[in-house]
């Protein structure tokens, strides 16, 4: 992502029920110097949506709004770009 030599936008997600606060996110953010735009679902409504069952989980979105695949858990980099170059 911060490369810039793929052409992707990366949205996190905050299940912000399972934090103590808020607060924590943005310490959490400012800690790791994260720049990518993330996003709190106070209510878990797009957990639940997307039938979130751990955490990380991840979601490659195509450029027509189709996913392309889940990975629930941790992903490596070269798994990613993998991925994404596979997409294109």
């Amino acid at each position: 992502y911060e490369e810039g030599n793929l052409n992707i936008e990366i949205l996190a997600i905050n299940i912000t029920e399972s934090e103590p606060s808020e607060e924590n996110v943005k310490q959490f953010v400012e800690e790791f110097g994260l720049t990518f735009l993330i996003l709190m679902d106070r209510n878990t409504e797009v957990a639940s949506n997307y039938k979130v069952q751990a955490y990380p989980t991840s979601y490659m979105v195509d450029s027509k709004g189709i996913i392309r695949f889940i990975a629930p858990g941790a992903m490596n980099h070269d798994l990613m770009v993998q991925l994404i170059e596979d997409m294109e």
